[in-house]
């Protein structure tokens, strides 16, 4: 969602098709040029709130997830990304901080957001659920193998294009397998990244992280677990990042 202005000064709405799931069905309309004020354009994902409460304040967190529908599917059936970078599962996430002693309602006060997307690794992968067998999962195959990184490439660019740079990646697929797997694709991926930040400034390199969560579950003790190493990642890419921060 955009936001801008009309001839008026009255503020406009302007929403990212990418996150629209009848825009098909509203096709009809646009191309009779009837009032965009008529359409009911539906998003598929998820909103809630908590309000926590501090010794001399009070926070009210908001988090806000939007399921892309350019590329989506069923488990196992959309893996991976199509042609122009899309990729399957790819849900962008807003975490929004709102001081409420700061002002009575929404329209006012001290807002922070952090925004993080989610998705399948972009490159040109699948998974067949004929190849489940009795156990396991479903046998990972790189359809198409890209020396250019061609999918990863119009990936990249539509995230930067939409959030700017820093881009930071963490990639949580197993890395270490008695029978490659899911490292397979860590492998490439990483590939993928190196070749691309050949070409890029440094000030714009791809930020490349990896967490193998199952192995660090496996190995998690009382001082040590998946909670607190996501923590320090975390830390790191908020630090790199930044956060967009308000007040009024």
């Amino acid at each position: 969602m955009s936001a801008d202005w009309d001839h008026d000064g009255q503020r406009l709405l302007n929403s990212d098709q990418k996150f629209i799931w009848n825009s098909f069905l509203l096709e009809p309309l646009r191309n009779n040029l009837i009032s965009e004020r008529w359409f009911l354009e539906i998003v598929h994902g998820y909103v809630g709130q908590q309000l926590i409460n501090l010794p001399f304040t009070k926070l009210s967190l908001t988090l806000i997830g939007r399921r892309s529908s350019q590329y989506a599917g069923t488990r196992f059936l959309k893996r991976g990304a199509n042609l122009q970078g899309s990729v399957a599962n790819d849900v962008e996430t807003e975490q929004v901080l709102w001081d409420v002693s700061s002002s009575p309602n929404f329209r006012l006060g001290r807002f922070s957001s952090f925004v993080q997307r989610r998705g399948s690794v972009p490159l040109r992968w699948s998974q067949d659920p004929a190849t489940r067998g009795v156990v396991g999962k479903p046998l990972i195959l790189v359809d198409i193998h890209e020396p250019h990184a061609q999918t990863a490439a119009a990936h990249f660019r539509d995230l930067r294009s939409k959030y700017g740079n820093p881009i930071i990646v963490m990639n949580l697929v197993k890395r270490r397998e008695k029978r490659r797997h899911e490292s397979l694709l860590h492998d490439q991926f990483l590939k993928a990244v190196n070749y691309l930040n050949q070409f890029l400034p440094p000030s714009e390199h791809i930020a490349y992280m990896s967490f193998d969560v199952a192995r660090c579950n496996k190995a998690s003790n009382i001082t040590t677990n998946v909670l607190t190493k996501m923590e320090e990642i975390a830390f790191k890419a908020v630090q790199a990042h930044g956060w967009f921060q308000a007040s009024s």
